[in-house]
């Protein structure tokens, strides 16, 4: 396999699994020659940036969570006497801080939500619309990440499709100057 340089990843990320991934590209497309290898690390750098953004859809929502958990228990707790009250946003902030940490905290939150319908989806499901605008942006970049994707994957095809057809003139052409000296009958006819 050819070397690569030293991909440009994130702290979090392990480059055990990308050169893993180039590996498994390699295998799959058996890249011949500079040309196709370049198309390859393309290929290699896009895929690694589609997946790390699909790792990110996630973690938005995730940390959207403690946002989501002030908005609901804002939500269930304030009513008209209190839209203005300090005290249901401060334990809306505290509650949301404690929900990772404290069992009970979140048991006591997940009691006042159940009181009105609302379960631990909910949560999600407000995290989700607090992070829409976000993951809207991330799908755009997903988008386009995945049209390059295809681009250099037709370019793959092109490139190889037009070696073999440059390849079968070659040898076509090689034939067709070496077929007057192999042909039998005028072999014969030069013989007399």
């Amino acid at each position: 396999m050819r070397p690569v340089s030293k991909p440009t990843l994130l702290g979090s990320e392990s480059e055990r699994e990308y050169l893993a991934l180039r590996e498994g590209i390699a295998k799959e497309i058996k890249p011949k020659g500079q040309i196709e290898w370049m198309f390859l690390d393309d290929i290699l750098e896009i895929l690694w940036e589609i997946l790390r953004l699909r790792r990110y859809r996630t973690l938005i929502i995730c940390n959207t969570i403690p946002a989501a958990i002030q908005s609901l228990f804002k939500q269930v707790c304030y009513d008209d006497d209190y839209l203005n009250n300090s005290q249901v946003e401060e334990e809306a902030i505290r509650i949301a801080k404690a929900y990772f940490q404290d069992a009970k905290a979140k048991k006591k939150f997940m009691e006042i939500l159940g009181g009105v319908g609302f379960n631990e989806r909910a949560v999600e499901a407000e995290a989700f619309r607090l992070a829409i605008s976000d993951l809207e942006r991330l799908d755009r970049m997903l988008s386009a990440l995945e049209r390059r994707r295809n681009k250099v994957l037709r370019f793959i095809a092109q490139y190889r499709n037009s070696l073999a057809t440059q390849i079968r003139r070659v040898i076509d052409r090689t034939i067709a100057e070496d077929l007057p000296s192999r042909d039998p009958v005028k072999s014969l006819e030069h013989a007399d």
